[in-house]
Parts: structure tokens; C-alpha cells; sequence
């Protein structure tokens, strides 16, 4: 290309300007001031200004851009980037060369090259840079890095987006990014912002301590209220003793019945309860659910009839598959077949998946206790468990379930006792029936409340292998076991000992107090009445259990000489204390219900022996009769699973009965499961109980602990199983599941228990404390009120460095 006549341009003896220069070029090219900007990737206003000569030194990307658009010769090129550089006002040295007039080029002196020079005009395109690279670090670097603070990547990711709507609305700058945009990618420049991305995130990283709590605790809003402190280190193991049997470690106990080893360690339920019974709702949380279903947040509906959770979409099995809603209808599925040895049971539900992460229930009657029953609602990997031989087992697309596969699954090893997925805190590395269990760390663990553990490896034992011929042959060997348990615990072999014993501490001798634990909530040791008809002694009497009579109930409540009985068993209390029934008199104070101002009736055998004469049930040549005065009266006495540590007290029960009221007294102890159809609390076959009754610490359960609704028709629908009909109990407690203040609860439900003394519905023989032996060294734990469920929080406890203990 060559330039126009000189006549169109400035004589010899005047300097061409950049401006001239430009129009020119432009002109004799053919182009418009739109052309060459869209050209040259400019602004039609940037184009005129240089034109007009507002701009008489345009910047050195510029004027390579618009040489390049223009197509310049070398000749001209050199001219027109000469006529740029010219100070403006500065006398011109031009020569004429072939009839064109040409500025005389100086050439430039060398310079040392100057990174910062370099980089400035281009900060803007280098803060960006940087912003992004920081926003990257942020999302990615908790993943490898736990200690790095990922609220930093979100700053700099939100700097950015303020960032990006100013140049949005600022054209100039808009355009000014997008020309120095393309300069940075020269590699002096990138190196820049490489350069002061790593000096931030380095900066970062060592100025945060390496003991601060794990990521993933931080994102999950984890609230160390619940611990001793936060975690100070990572790694290491411990070794639980127990005297608990564990067949299996299916979910629910499917296949084998239900223990402790359940709960927490291998399965992770849908929300988790907190152990402080003063939080009510805010003690729920949401584990592996996106929130706790409320009736705020509809997740609950008014009626109660219909509750809805979320699954979280980071909550994922072992081997990475994400759990879905059709694995918890899998589950539910696995624990509701009658053909299954279940777990424990629940109310009457229908589950539906309207999507892939959301699980709708229908209760089959308003559940208003929905949150306990969705705490034990646990997932079963149907991508694991629903494939090769056991494939067809359940297709959620129908609904279509296979019993036959199923039974054969419970019985299966890889449903049984090797696991190969979970969605615990940890996994399974090694289990051996009533052995020893090795739990290693899971390292895709996901909840919303608990952090990915700190310990690496837990080893579970049982004493109880050693007593399995005991076991056999019907006995319960309960006390050699504790003495075995403690003795390992003392000798240093155990990190934590579960005793389920409640009348330990007199045994531990030269243990340190402060090693051990005792739970905030206790368990209920009661004398129960049943009234049903189906009670043996109902047959000779019309059909009526005698149990229906106040006074009969008040009769064997006075003969019975709780205090010398409870002294026997826990040793000398004070009869006159009105803690007399503990052996822990702090465990009282959380005992949901209790009030010490109310007296139960004294023990006086020869009252009692007139109110049974009042009742029509007298005593001929030396035997009670029933009423017929010729069958003698005979009562069969069943002894819960759980209370049967205190057989004691119901042999003592028995002799009282029959020294002081000449009654005959059968006591039951086979330990049935009481939740299967043919347990004698089912079937109603039994006449007097010893239950241990586990008072709730959640103001939302019953305190009744569902004995009720206390009418005829729940009899024989899983409540009410000792028969009580009383309308204005029931009253009063269809109130308290009415009632959406806890607090307005807790004084219903208060009430509620003091009618039921007065009317001897039940009596309390002694409330006892849960209790573990733990060493100083193991950190964070944290005793649940219920000693089948101390592992609640497994995920946040560690071993302390040296010997000082935890901080």
C-alpha cells in the first residue's frame, strides 16, 4: 500500500501527524471509521478521537493493531509508528523519499527490562486473573488441604462478580479489559499472576494453625458446643470393650437382631438428636438429610399424617455412589417383612420418592413423635445388595419386592458381617461374630452435623465370647462379665469400657472417679399392672384381669419393701432421702418427669393385706384365693430384657408377695424381644412386669414412653400394652402430642406422670444412671443417656498426645 499524493498530506517543511497519518491510511484503504474499528477489535470513538487528534499518543498495542488492520507496508509501518512516538509540538526532522515525505526514525536506547513496567498497564486483567485462580483454590484445596480456608475462595469468587457488573456497565473499562485481555497472554505477564496467586495462597496457608478443625466440619457448620473442644489431632486408635453380644452388623439388626454396634459407627440415618433434653426442636439435626422436616419449613404437615426429608446430595456411600431415596425404600422395605428377623419396630408407614433425593412418608395415623422415627429410618445400598444373585429383590420403578431374595440376603456374609459399602464415619476392615469388629476410617464420609473422623481406626471386642456356654445353657452370667469388662478396662487393655450394669461404681475400687461417665439422663427401673384380659389370672376371674382394681395395684405396691431391696442391690442408701432410687443422685435432676415432691406409697404389708381382703380376694388355709374362694391366686411376673440386670429385685418381689399377701409369684426372665409377635408383651400373656422405662430426653416424645394412647382400640395397635383404660389419661396425653410448646408438654406430660402414681398404674422401683469407663487420653466423648447409644458422636473423638490426658 502507498500513500496519496504529498500534496494531500502537510509540505516537506511540516510534520505529519499521527492523525493525518491515520486518515489517510484509512482513506486510501477504502474503510470507514466502523470498519477499521471492527477491525482493529476498537471503539468507533477511539478510531474519531485519534483521527481528530485528541489522542496524539495512542498506546503501542493500539497502534499495532490498527497497523495490522490497515495492511501497512514495512515502510509505512515504520512511519506511522514513528508519527506516534512523536512528542507532540516537537520540531520535525523529515525527509523526502520518492515524492513522499517520511519522519526520520531515532532508534531507541536500550533499557533493562522492568517486570513491574511491564505489568502495570495490564493490572486490571492481572487482579482478574488472580481473583479466579483464588476462586479455584478456594472450591479445590479444602479437598487436599483441610486446614485452607475456603471462605477465602468465595470472597475472591464474589469480588469477582462485583468486578464483572462494573465492567458490565462501564463501557471505556470495558473496553480498556478487553484490549490489556489480550496482552496478558504473554507469558511475562501471566507469569505475574501466577506469581501473586501462589504468594496469597502460600500466605494463607501458613498462617493457619495445622490443628484447627477439620474442613469439612467448617462446612458442615458442625457446633463443638456438643464436645469437650475441638479436635487438636488427627489420626491414631482406640479399643471399646463391651459385654454385648453383636451377631450381626446389618442395618436395623436385619438377620440377626439389633445391638448397639448399629447405630453410628457403619450407618448414618437421616438426622441425629442431640443429648440435651432443654433444646427440644433445635436439638435435631439434620446428618445426612439437607434440613430437620418441620411444619415450618414444610417438611411436616399440620395434620402430622404426612412428613417429607431431603437427602443431601453430597451424602454418598463408601465406594462413592450417591444415596438415594430408593435406598431408604429399600430399607424400609428389608425391616418391614415378617419373614426378616427386623429391628425395631415402627409406626405404620408408606414411603413414596417423588424425586431421586426426597422421600415422602404417610403415616398410617398422625405421628406427632415423626422426628424419633425418621432418626432410625436407615438407607440399604440397593446398588450393592440388589445386583447379581439378588437381583429383582426390589425395583422401586413398581414397587415390586421379593421376600424369597430377601431371606436369603439376611443370611448372607456380605449382609451379615462384611459390608462392602456403608455410610458411617468409618468401615469395615475386619469382623468376627461375638469377637472383635476393626472399624477403619471412611474416607467419603458426608454429614451435615458431624466431621469426617479423626481417629483412624477402632477396635470393638466383647467379653462375652467367653461366657458363650453359659449363654447356651440358659443362664446369665451378667456380674462375671461386668468383673471381666473392668478388669481389662483397669489393666489398661481398653480405651473405653460400655458396661450396661447400672450398679458398677461400688466395683471399680482404684479407677479415678473422673474416669467415669455418667450419662445426663437415666433409665426407669417400674413395677407395671397388667389389666388386659388376655393376663392368666383374668381366666378364673371373668375374664377380668384383677389389676383392674385400684386397690389391688395399691395392695402389691405396699407390700413390697422396695428400700431393703434396692439396698441390697446398690448398697447403703438412706431411706428417707427423696433420691432414695438412684445410684447417682445427680441423674435424677435430668430425668424427664420426675418430681421428688410427690410420695409414692409407703411400704406397709399389712394395709396391703386389707385392701386385697376389701377387693374380695381372700386368704383360705393360708392361700389367696381369687374371688371363687377356691383358685388359689397365682401371678406370673416377666422380667424386661433390660431390667434384667436387676433380677434381684423381682426375686425379692417374689418373696414379699408370698410372706406378706400368700401369693404364688412365677418370675419370667426368658429375655424375649419384646417387639416380636410372639413376645409375651405382645401377646399380653403375663400379669405383673418389671420394665425398665428409658425416660426420654426429648420434650417432644411422650413421657408416658408410648404406653399409651390409654383406650381399649390402641391395645392391640402396638400401644397401651398393659391395658389401662382411663379416658382422662388419654385426654391429657392426646393434649401433649396437640401441643406445639415443649414447654407446655413438659407441664402436661408432668402432670400425666403424677396421675399415674396416684393411681398405681406404675411404680417406680429405682432410677439408675448410665455409665462408661474411659481413659484420660481419649478425647470428645460424650455419654448418651442410653448406654445401648454411647456412640453417637464417634466421629469427633481423638487421642490426645502424651500423657497429660485431654485438654
Amino acid at each position: 500500500m502507498t500513500l496519496p499524493p504529498s500534496s494531500s498530506l502537510s509540505s516537506s517543511s511540516s510534520a505529519v501527524t499521527f492523525a493525518d497519518l491515520l486518515r489517510s491510511h484509512r482513506t486510501a484503504a477504502g474503510l470507514t471509521q466502523e470498519e477499521l474499528a471492527d477491525k482493529a477489535h476498537l471503539s468507533v470513538d477511539a478510531i474519531s478521537a485519534l483521527e481528530r487528534g485528541e489522542r496524539r499518543r495512542p498506546r503501542k498495542d493500539t497502534i499495532a493493531l490498527l497497523a495490522d488492520a490497515l495492511e501497512l507496508a514495512p515502510d509505512d509501518r515504520a512511519t506511522f509508528i514513528a508519527a506516534a512516538r512523536r512528542t507532540p509540538n516537537a520540531p520535525s526532522e523529515d525527509i523526502q523519499v520518492n515524492g513522499s515525505v517520511t519522519p526520520v526514525v531515532h532508534p531507541v536506547p536500550t533499557r533493562p527490562i522492568n517486570l513491574w513496567q511491564m505489568a502495570r498497564p495490564h493490572l486490571v486483567a492481572v487482579a482478574l486473573l488472580t481473583l479466579a485462580l483464588l476462586t479455584v483454590a478456594g472450591v479445590f484445596v479444602p479437598l487436599v488441604v483441610p486446614t485452607f480456608p475456603r471462605a477465602l475462595g468465595w470472597i475472591a469468587g464474589l469480588a469477582v462478580l462485583v468486578l464483572l457488573a462494573v465492567v458490565a456497565l462501564a463501557p471505556p473499562l470495558r473496553h480498556t479489559l478487553r484490549t490489556t485481555w489480550r496482552v496478558t497472554r504473554h507469558a511475562n505477564n501471566v507469569l505475574v499472576s501466577v506469581l501473586l496467586c501462589l504468594v496469597v495462597v502460600i500466605t494463607t496457608l501458613f498462617t493457619i494453625r495445622p490443628t484447627a478443625p477439620l474442613a469439612q466440619a467448617q462446612r458442615a457448620g458442625y457446633d463443638f458446643s456438643y464436645s469437650y473442644h475441638r479436635p487438636t489431632h488427627l489420626g491414631g486408635s482406640i479399643t471399646i470393650g463391651t459385654i454385648e453380644q453383636f451377631e450381626t452388623l446389618s442395618p436395623n439388626g436385619i438377620g440377626g437382631g439389633i445391638t448397639w454396634l448399629n447405630l453410628s459407627p457403619i450407618w448414618q440415618g437421616c438426622l441425629v438428636q442431640l443429648p440435651d433434653q432443654r433444646l427440644g426442636l433445635k436439638g435435631w439435626k439434620a446428618d445426612q438429610c439437607t434440613e430437620v422436616p418441620t411444619v415450618d419449613n414444610g417438611g411436616e404437615s399440620a395434620d402430622e399424617r404426612t412428613t417429607t426429608f431431603h437427602i443431601d446430595p453430597r451424602a454418598v456411600w463408601s465406594d462413592g455412589v450417591p444415596i438415594t431415596a430408593d435406598d431408604f425404600l429399600f430399607g424400609q422395605r428389608l425391616v418391614t417383612d415378617p419373614n426378616l428377623n427386623g429391628g425395631w419396630p415402627s409406626p405404620p408407614m408408606s414411603l413414596t420418592t417423588p424425586d431421586a433425593h426426597t422421600v415422602r412418608i404417610q403415616w398410617e395415623k398422625p405421628n406427632f413423635d415423626y422426628l424419633s422415627t425418621l432418626s432410625s429410618l436407615y438407607p440399604s445400598p440397593l446398588h450393592v445388595y440388589g445386583v447379581g444373585k439378588f437381583a429383582g429383590i426390589f425395583d422401586p420403578a413398581t414397587g415390586a419386592y421379593n421376600s424369597r431374595l430377601a431371606q436369603q440376603l439376611s443370611r448372607s456374609p456380605e449382609f451379615m458381617s462384611t459390608i462392602p459399602v456403608d455410610d458411617g464415619p468409618f468401615t469395615v476392615q475386619s469382623f468376627v461374630p461375638d469377637h472383635q469388629l476393626v472399624l477403619v476410617k471412611n474416607p467419603r464420609f458426608f454429614s451435615n452435623f458431624f466431621h469426617t473422623p479423626a481417629l483412624d481406626k477402632i477396635t470393638v471386642m466383647t467379653v462375652a465370647q467367653d461366657f458363650l456356654p453359659q449363654f447356651a445353657a440358659g443362664l446369665h452370667p451378667l456380674p462375671q462379665m461386668e468383673d471381666d469388662l473392668i478388669n481389662r478396662y483397669r489393666q489398661g487393655a481398653l480405651d473405653l469400657a460400655a458396661p450396661s450394669e447400672p450398679f458398677i461404681l461400688r466395683q471399680l475400687g482404684d479407677i479415678p472417679k473422673g474416669q467415669a461417665q455418667i450419662a445426663s439422663a437415666a433409665d426407669t427401673i417400674e413395677l407395671a399392672f397388667n389389666q388386659r384380659q388376655e393376663a392368666p389370672n383374668a381366666k378364673s376371674n371373668g375374664g377380668v384381669s384383677i389389676f383392674t382394681d385400684r386397690r389391688v395395684r395399691q395392695a402389691f405396691i405396699e407390700a413390697f419393701d422396695r428400700c431393703a431391696a434396692v439396698q441390697a442391690l446398690l448398697g447403703n442408701v438412706a431411706c428417707d432421702d427423696p433420691n432414695i432410687f438412684t445410684d447417682e443422685s445427680d441423674a435424677m435432676a435430668a430425668v424427664a418427669g420426675y418430681d421428688p415432691t410427690f410420695k409414692l406409697p409407703v411400704y406397709n404389708p399389712s394395709d396391703a393385706a386389707r385392701l386385697l381382703d376389701s377387693a374380695g380376694y381372700r386368704v383360705v388355709d393360708g392361700v389367696r384365693r381369687d374371688r371363687d374362694g377356691v383358685t388359689p391366686l397365682a401371678l406370673d411376673l416377666l422380667v424386661s430384657p433390660g431390667a434384667s440386670a436387676s433380677l434381684s429385685l423381682a426375686e425379692q418381689m417374689q418373696q414379699d408377695f408370698a410372706r406378706y399377701l400368700r401369693v404364688g409369684v412365677t418370675i419370667d426372665d426368658k429375655q424375649i424381644a419384646f417387639w416380636k409377635k410372639a413376645s409375651p408383651i405382645q401377646t399380653g400373656v403375663f400379669d405383673l412386669m418389671m420394665d425398665d422405662s428409658e425416660n426420654s430426653i426429648d420434650p417432644i416424645n411422650r413421657l408416658t414412653n408410648d404406653k399409651g394412647t390409654f383406650d381399649k382400640d390402641a391395645i392391640y395397635k402396638g400401644n397401651n400394652p398393659f391395658g389401662i383404660i382411663d379416658p382422662q389419661m388419654n385426654q391429657r396425653d392426646q393434649l401433649a402430642a396437640q401441643t406445639p410448646s415443649d414447654e407446655q408438654r413438659a407441664v402436661i406430660l408432668l402432670n400425666l406422670h403424677r396421675d399415674f402414681s396416684r393411681q398405681y398404674y406404675f411404680e417406680p422401683l429405682y432410677i439408675h444412671a448410665s455409665i462408661a469407663l474411659k481413659k484420660p487420653t481419649l478425647c470428645n466423648f460424650k455419654l448418651w443417656p442410653d448406654s445401648w447409644s454411647f456412640l453417637w458422636n464417634i466421629a469427633d473423638w481423638y487421642v490426645a498426645q502424651g500423657t497429660q490426658g485431654c485438654p
